[in-house]
């Protein structure tokens, strides 16, 4: 993972193979936070601390969202759907994803922006219709992470199966 972090903590150098970008983005970086989640890093692993310190170096507090790839995204050969976005795109992806390491790695952000953040989230999650595949990954790492408080689990768990079971096509055999 060493060889993807910047100086600024965020992670870039293609991590994310659709960003070629050499510069730190946050969804770089929360594919960084997948691997470390995945190796149990814990929240005192410098890559953890200096990747979340990124993160709330990139919080916007007025839209309590992330942008999910800077502006300069274009200096770089990028998939088409990594084009610069509005940050009320942003909702779903990656802010649920990064919600899950707020409580994976409680003490980087408030509580009180943790809570905001929580209730928008999963008030989203319970109100939303249809869901890409992408964002229903985000929802189901949010759902998994550990720290997140059992009743959030119980209470979104069926819209979320309901939001999978639609958005995943199925075959059946003839």
């Amino acid at each position: 993972m060493q060889h993807y972090v910047n100086a600024d903590g965020g992670f870039g150098k293609a991590l994310e193979p659709n960003i070629r970008l050499s510069a730190s983005s946050v969804i770089a970086t929360t594919v960084a936070l997948q691997y470390l989640a995945r190796s149990d890093a814990p929240g005192s692993s410098n890559l953890v601390k200096n990747a979340m310190q990124y993160l709330a170096d990139q919080y916007d507090n007025k839209a309590r969202a992330w942008p999910v790839v800077p502006a300069n995204v274009n200096d770089a050969a990028h998939a088409p759907w990594w084009e610069p976005k509005d940050i009320s795109d942003c909702l779903l992806n990656p802010r649920t994803e990064i919600l899950g390491y707020l409580y994976r790695w409680p003490g980087f952000f408030s509580d009180e922006i943790r809570d905001l953040i929580t209730n928008e989230v999963f008030d989203q999650i319970k109100t939303t219709h249809e869901i890409e595949m992408h964002e229903l990954l985000t929802v189901d790492r949010l759902l998994n992470s550990p720290g997140l408080p059992t009743e959030r689990y119980s209470d979104t768990a069926p819209y979320f199966y309901d939001l999978a079971t639609k958005a995943i096509a199925t075959e059946t055999k003839a």
